[in-house]
């Protein structure tokens, strides 16, 4: 038995000895201690979900809990995004109660003329009417027409596609045309006054004097176009920025305007003394109905000019 061959790692022959005999164990030994540890260690892994974590340095803590401070400013509060409901609201109840106060001034404006220039008074208030329908028909086709729409559309889309410089220059170059081309019109509605009343109102022919008192506030009035269409540009600038309030209240004070200023100005044509402005302006209507007619003016001008504080700080920017 002990002459039976065995062979080593290098495969080379072996023959069992004594002492081999007590080597070979003690490596089967071994051999069996190690694969008991190994099936040990991997039955604990094998139980263990996973490993715990690493214990991270307090600056590594602090800067990951600002890191997460950082994302959650950034995710819960969306810039812009609950701050504009309340915006908007406001600007929204804004812009209503300024047109109802408008028209409610608007319906105080008729109250006034039909007060001092009713029909059955005398034919002030019809010439009034006539003369006023001109510059008004124009306002409605560029001050508050396609013209004013228009340019409000192309001003925003070049606020959005290029710069504010050149959405600037744009405005400038539309109020230059309007200037010219609604300067060069109020010059020709002056001149040719007496043709265009005649075109809208024939019949007055048979009636001199109405006739005559037509042309002549339609002379006054006919500038009122150029303020307007100035007017309108502007609150169409504002409302492109997201200015609602002010435009909105611009058309407010046009009635504010001609209610105070045309009676203030027909007080001073019939009574410049202003000891019975009233009465005066009730006897002398004619008179007062030419203040009424600067009034539209002042309006127009009062219209513009609220708009200008809002416009110039946005300018000035």
């Amino acid at each position: 038995m002990n002459d039976q061959p065995l062979h080593d790692e290098a495969d080379q022959p072996l023959f069992l000895t004594p002492d081999n005999a007590a080597l070979i164990k003690e490596q089967n030994i071994l051999q069996q201690s190690d694969s008991t540890i190994e099936a040990g260690v991997a039955e604990a892994e094998a139980k263990t979900p996973g490993a715990p974590p690493a214990i991270e340095p307090a600056s590594a803590v602090a800067s990951g809990t600002e890191m997460v401070g950082r994302q959650a400013a950034n995710t819960v509060e969306p810039p812009g995004t609950p701050k504009r409901h309340p915006s908007v609201a406001r600007s929204a109840g804004i812009v209503s109660m300024a047109v109802m106060a408008s028209r409610v001034l608007g319906l105080v404006r008729e109250m006034v003329f039909a007060y001092f220039f009713g029909a059955s008074k005398s034919f002030a208030n019809d010439a009034y009417v006539i003369a006023f329908r001109i510059p008004n028909l124009l306002r409605d086709l560029f001050a508050e027409g396609a013209l004013s729409s228009a340019f409000v559309t192309v001003f925003s889309d070049y606020l959005v596609t290029k710069d504010e410089k050149e959405a600037f220059r744009l405005s400038n170059l539309v109020a230059t045309l309007l200037i010219v081309l609604l300067g060069t019109l109020v010059v020709l509605g002056i001149i040719f006054a007496p043709q265009v009343v005649m075109a809208i109102a024939g019949g007055l022919q048979d009636n001199r004097e109405k006739f005559e008192l037509t042309v002549r506030l339609t002379r006054i009035m006919m500038p009122f176009i150029l303020v307007v269409a100035l007017a309108a540009q502007a609150m169409g600038i504002l409302n492109a920025r997201d200015r609602f309030g002010v435009p909105a209240l611009a058309s407010m004070f046009f009635n504010v305007g001609s209610i105070i200023g045309g009676l203030a100005t027909a007080a001073l044509l019939t009574d410049p003394t202003f000891s019975h402005p009233i009465n005066a302006i009730v006897e002398k209507p004619i008179e007062g109905i030419i203040g009424m007619a600067y009034g539209v003016l002042i309006g127009g001008l009062l219209q513009y000019a609220v708009q200008w504080p809002s416009l110039l700080k946005y300018l000035n920017r």
